[in-house]
């Protein structure tokens, strides 16, 4: 269990310089395995809990109120454990949740979030990520009604992404989700993939795979019709483990933070259908850090279907010398 932390700023404005100031405060709120944390319109912290819980908490006093828990929340099953690694589970959990960009508006008040739940049957248990919508009453504090929208998100033994964002592109809202590459890393856990070419990390790039993609849904869980291909809710590719994303609407820019393998750690700006490269190129194109990536970057064949494919390099990318002690 975990205390949860309030840090309040106030920005003091002189006639040369910005000085802000910081004043932390301590809320009583108890947080069981908080995974998202969103702050709304309404002044207050919308936060994930284990378990399949949504929670609402006031940030004056830290007051909690639990506002939905998924029924049909599945924390995986023992028979789906890894068959060569010994205790590698499937990877379940409550994920990310966002708010819709119009939450004010009471006909869009809605609440998306990610949870992992049994597409299978107790005696054959198929653990699968969804993403809900509940519709939220502001009268009278409560969730009215819920909805899947999107269901049969893949997961695997590693790397699930799980962050949601729900923006506005050029005045229309669309919601983001981020899909690790579900694969365990070959260089630290060789022994989970025989052979190896059964590893997801190696369909980060193909567009018939959800894994290693941010995809982008409408605000009701359908396709957008302008997404890279039609029908497809991919939106780039070729990501190890994006687990954040954050948008400035002025420049209408997507920026997504990635996990690197044993090295490059990455910053990236998203753009429509690109290829990001993983796992043939890890941070900047060239052959620091993985042999013959400058060869794959060189040779590189777009996709046909996808305009202007490209590879595309990373904002930032740090810490280029191998860690092996990663996973």
């Amino acid at each position: 269990m975990k205390k949860l932390l309030l840090f309040t700023i106030s920005i003091l404005l002189t006639l040369s310089i910005d000085a802000q100031t910081f004043n932390r405060s301590e809320l009583p709120t108890t947080v069981s395995k908080p995974w998202e944390i969103t702050y709304g319109p309404d002044d207050f912290l919308w936060i994930t809990e284990s378990g399949g819980q949504v929670s609402r908490i006031n940030p004056s006093d830290g007051d909690k109120t639990v506002v939905y828990i998924a029924p049909d929340y599945f924390e995986g099953s023992s028979l789906e454990d890894s068959p060569l690694c010994p205790n590698l589970s499937i990877g379940s959990g409550t994920l990310g949740l966002a708010l819709h960009p119009d939450f004010s508006n009471p006909l869009t008040s809605f609440i998306y979030f990610v949870y992992s739940y049994n597409s299978g049957t107790e005696q054959t248990p198929a653990t699968k990520f969804r993403i809900k919508r509940l519709k939220w009453d502001s009268p009278s504090n409560s969730v009215v009604s819920d909805s899947n929208i999107v269901n049969l998100i893949t997961t695997g033994y590693d790397h699930f992404g799980g962050r949601l964002l729900a923006i506005k592109q050029n005045n229309v809202p669309y919601l983001f989700l981020t899909i690790g590459d579900n694969g365990r890393s070959e260089a630290t856990s060789p022994e989970c993939y025989v052979p190896q070419s059964t590893n997801p990390n190696n369909y980060t790039q193909d567009v018939t795979t959800q894994n290693g993609k941010i995809h982008r849904f409408n605000m009701d869980g359908t396709v957008p019709s302008d997404n890279p291909i039609a029908g497809n809710s991919f939106y780039t590719r070729g990501h190890r483990n994006p687990q954040g994303l954050m948008y400035n609407p002025n420049s209408q820019t997507i920026y997504a933070v990635e996990h690197g393998d044993n090295t490059d750690d990455e910053i990236n700006i998203l753009y429509k259908g690109m290829n990001y490269g993983w796992k043939n190129v890890r941070g900047y194109h060239d052959d620091d850090s993985f042999p013959e990536e400058d060869i794959f970057v060189a040779n590189y064949v777009p996709h046909p279907q996808i305009a202007n494919d490209a590879l595309v390099e990373p904002l930032y990318s740090w810490c280029t010398t191998p860690d092996t002690s990663s996973a």
